[in-house]
């Protein structure tokens, strides 16, 4: 079990074709804080398998401002 399966989880009911998320969005959804990162390498959001394995990549990234777009 991954620690983001609550997020694999929670994507994959969504029905929108694309969904953007804070980084504390998702801190919630998951229960805990996001490793340092996330916060400090665009390549950790592209390899995650998680959100991939549910379908989802992500479009755009924009750690200033703290969000990621998702996409199916």
């Amino acid at each position: 079990m991954s620690i983001y399966d609550p997020f694999k989880a929670f994507l994959e009911t969504q029905t929108v074709k694309s969904i953007t998320f804070t980084f504390g969005e998702i801190e919630a959804i998951l229960g805990r804080a996001l490793p340092r990162g996330a916060y400090e390498t665009d390549n950790w959001w592209f390899m995650q398998t998680s959100w991939q394995e549910a379908g989802w990549r992500v479009i755009t990234l924009d750690r200033g401002n703290e969000s990621v777009r998702f996409s199916r």
